[in-house]
């Protein structure tokens, strides 16, 4: 079992935490390559467990109710206002 002093070190993920410098150096995947939809397709509805179809429609943008980040029509990520599981505000 973890201590809660290592616990912490591998769960925290606000900006400055060890882990979460190391989670902001990769691309995080979310589907296969064969699971992506052909490009007039319908959008794919689950992301980490959390449903898009509950995610928030802001200024020409949708805000995913998991980490808070705001995904352009190009599915771009152009706002990361909120970071990892903890729900912290940078």
């Amino acid at each position: 079992m973890l201590s809660a002093e290592d616990n912490g070190l591998l769960t925290r993920t606000g900006a400055g935490t060890p882990m979460g410098d190391f989670f902001r150096r990769f691309w995080l995947p979310v589907l296969l390559s064969q699971e992506l939809p052909a490009p007039d397709g319908p959008p794919v509805r689950p992301h980490r467990g959390a449903n898009l179809f509950f995610g928030r429609n802001e200024e020409c943008g949708l805000r995913c109710a998991y980490h808070g980040w705001k995904f352009d029509a190009d599915g771009r990520c152009v706002d990361m206002t909120f970071t990892g599981v903890e729900g912290v505000s940078e």
